[in-house]
C-alpha cells in the first residue's frame, strides 16, 4: 500500500507560502464550493472531533507563533468565548466547530493548507465511504463525483485494485489505531504527503 509511520509534529507543513495559499484556497471554496467542499450530515462527528483537535490543540501548540488561543467578549450575547487567532492572517476561529460539518470543512480548508477527505464506515458495513472533504488541489479527479462512493469505487480507475489492493485496504482500516498517522510513500505531492486517519 506504500504507507509509512509518521508522526504529530510532521503532520502539517508550514512554510512561507502560508498565508498565499490559504487565500487561494479561501478564494477556490467560494468560486467553485460544489467541486472543492462537501459534507454528509453523518460526517459531522468526524469533523468536530477533527476540527477540535486541530483548532484547539494541534495549531496552537505545534505553531505558537503562528497561532495563539485568545478569550474574546462576544458582543451580542454579553459572553465570553475562546477563539483561535492566526497570527498571520488575523482571522479568529471559534474552537467549537459550527453546527455545520460543511461550515466547518471551510473554516479548517481556510486555515490550514492541506486537503482533507473524511471517509467512514458505511451502513451497510462492509468497507469505508467518502462522506466530507475539502479537497482544493485534487490530483487529476473531480472530488465532488467521489462523494458518498466507497473506497473502492473511488479507487475504481486504478489499475489492479479490486485484485491486489481492495481487501488489504479495508483491513487496514478495519485495525487503523486512533493517534495514529501514516503517510504515503508512493507519491511526490506539489504540497505535504502526511495523513491522519
Amino acid at each position: 500500500m506504500a504507507i509509512q509511520p509518521s508522526s504529530v509534529s510532521e503532520f502539517i507543513e508550514m512554510d512561507s507560502t502560508y498565508r498565499s495559499r490559504v487565500q487561494h484556497r479561501k478564494t477556490l471554496m467560494t468560486e467553485h464550493g460544489n467541486t472543492v467542499l462537501a459534507a454528509e450530515p453523518v460526517s459531522k462527528p468526524a469533523v468536530d472531533e477533527f476540527y477540535s483537535w486541530i483548532v484547539g490543540t494541534y495549531l496552537p501548540v505545534r505553531f505558537p507563533k503562528m497561532f495563539a488561543l485568545e478569550r474574546r467578549m462576544a458582543s451580542d450575547v454579553g459572553e465570553t468565548a475562546s477563539v483561535l487567532r492566526s497570527l498571520v492572517t488575523a482571522d479568529l476561529v471559534p474552537l467549537m466547530p459550527p453546527e455545520s460539518p460543511l461550515e466547518a470543512l471551510k473554516i479548517l480548508g481556510g486555515l490550514i493548507d492541506e486537503d482533507l477527505l473524511f471517509l467512514v464506515p458505511s451502513e451497510d458495513g462492509d468497507g469505508y465511504v467518502l462522506k466530507a472533504f475539502v479537497n482544493c488541489y485534487p490530483s487529476g479527479f473531480n472530488p465532488s463525483k467521489k462523494l458518498n462512493l466507497k473506497l473502492r469505487d473511488i479507487h475504481g480507475p486504478v489499475p489492479a485494485y479490486k485484485q491486489k489492493l481492495e481487501k488489504s485496504m479495508d483491513r487496514y482500516f478495519d485495525r487503523l489505531e486512533v493517534g495514529k498517522f501514516v503517510k504515503r510513500a508512493n507519491v511526490r505531492p506539489l504540497r505535504s504527503p502526511w495523513h491522519c486517519y
